[in-house]
């Protein structure tokens, strides 16, 4: 986290500034990984996001598009960078 200045990254691809305040893992985790650090410490696997995109990309706000894609600044859709939903 610290290679992005403790911003959220999303917001940062947004043109914003924010301060992250979650650390989202790409991949979940759950019972049967939590004990692997290379789900749970491993950096290509983690996310500094603000509360809101966090809260976002759990589903907590209703999206206008499918899962694994955003709007860019332009209001056109792309593949969401954080997404584990394997658009790439």
């Amino acid at each position: 986290m610290c290679s992005v200045h403790r911003l959220c990254e999303a917001c940062s691809l947004e043109g914003n500034i924010q301060i992250a305040t979650q650390v989202h893992h790409k991949i979940k985790v759950n019972d049967s990984n939590v004990d692997k650090p290379e789900i749970v410490l491993n950096h290509k696997n983690l996310v500094a996001l603000c509360n809101f995109h966090h809260e976002e990309i759990h589903g907590k706000h209703i999206a206008a598009i499918r899962k694994g894609l955003m709007f860019d600044d332009k209001g056109n859709i792309v593949i969401d960078p954080f997404s584990d939903e394997g658009f790439m």
